[in-house]
């Protein structure tokens, strides 16, 4: 990137259209929080530089201690204020207080987990380039307008209008000086920062198409809907390591769940597979070491074995060191052992893996199963 950019992640919300006593944001899905899950998708883009996310003074520490439980190391904590417009406006004097602010602010909803990396690019170069961008979708549904006794006045021409979607981005001298000429009226009753921009600065927007995962979670329904998804990234959201003395049994295994390479060093799942040999002691001291350059969720070790009976207590007895290892905080959630040998049916093994990926569930931590 030619050019320094800043994420400002507003989360002060009360989520009180949801239905529920803890703000979705913080609700967890899958395992973690929803908010982790949107960090997640900004942290992987190295040319931001700093994720500004800003919540409610009751929810620092509780911020806090998230951050570190899912090591997420590109943060800064700010405060929220009572109104959208003003915690966005909290972001951007962040922003200008940095030591070398950013020429490009982007602004995104917490509770917005899933974006790519084309709309991101998109986006960001097109606010470089005219000094405000935002993602717009077709509309789902035609808008009405209703009179004041409850009878249909008009519809709009449904091809015509677009849904504003996040993210947005605007270069940082025009976002501020937007926020600086409004008044309380916009900052408590406005939503929309494309307009405010194009208001007070008189600078246009030029939108993008985005995607259909680009909603966001506003009803309890939608944290449902995003549980689905997130499981079913989860599935294809996978890496192996250490097959090179059995590629017949990795390919089939990247076969069934269209398993990604080694290309990323966060990452849902990863399997690896281990070779047993007691009579190696060196080789049974390191048999469930795993990469440290690679943190993950969760971990299935794949053991093979001459005699899974027989090696059942040496092979625990190692996995529980193992997983107690501090070589092996990179694995956040939930490892599992699985015992094979050289009769072990692959598709009885596929199905395993394939209900371990599934129910995603940590309480199964550290148990060794015999296939």
């Amino acid at each position: 990137m030619e050019y320094k950019v800043v994420a400002i992640l507003p989360a002060g919300g009360s989520g009180s259209r949801v239905g529920i006593e803890t703000p979705k944001q913080f609700c967890k899905i899958a395992g973690k929080p929803l908010i982790s899950y949107t960090i997640d998708a900004f942290e992987k883009f190295d040319w931001i530089s700093t994720i500004a996310v800003l919540v409610a003074a009751e929810y620092v520490k509780w911020m806090e201690s998230m951050l570190t439980e899912y090591n997420h190391s590109k943060v800064v904590i700010l405060h929220a204020e009572g109104t959208r417009h003003r915690t966005i406006k909290s972001g951007v004097k962040f922003c200008m207080r940095m030591n070398t602010p950013p020429e490009i602010v982007i602004i995104h909803d917490a509770v917005r987990l899933f974006v790519d990396d084309k709309t991101m690019l998109d986006v960001s170069h097109a606010a470089w380039k005219y000094g405000s961008a935002g993602v717009v979708c077709p509309l789902v549904s035609t808008v009405v307008a209703v009179d004041s006794f409850g009878f249909l006045d008009h519809a709009l021409e449904r091809s015509k209008y677009r849904a504003s979607e996040m993210p947005q981005a605007f270069k940082l001298h025009i976002i501020e000086k937007a926020y600086n000429a409004c008044g309380d009226f916009d900052l408590d009753f406005g939503t929309e920062c494309l307009h405010l921009v194009d208001q007070y600065t008189g600078t246009k927007a030029h939108l993008t198409e985005g995607n259909t995962h680009l909603w966001k979670v506003t009803h309890k329904r939608d944290l449902y809907a995003a549980e689905g998804l997130i499981k079913e990234n989860m599935q294809s959201n996978i890496i192996t390591i250490g097959f090179e003395d059995n590629p017949t049994l990795e390919k089939a295994i990247i076969s069934f769940h269209e398993c990604k390479t080694v290309k990323d060093n966060c990452l849902n799942f990863v399997i690896y597979y281990h070779q047993w040999n007691l009579t190696k002691p060196s080789n049974t001291d390191r048999c469930l070491n795993v990469d440290n350059s690679i943190t993950c969720s969760k971990a299935i070790h794949i053991i093979k074995t001459e005699n899974a009976e027989n090696d059942f207590f040496a092979i625990r007895n190692c996995f529980q060191t193992s997983i107690n290892s501090t070589n092996n905080k990179n694995i956040s959630e939930m490892q599992v052992a699985v015992m094979i040998n050289e009769s072990t049916c692959i598709s009885d093994l596929l199905s395993l893996l394939k209900s371990l990926v599934s129910d995603n569930n940590s309480a199964c931590t550290g148990q060794v199963l015999i296939v």
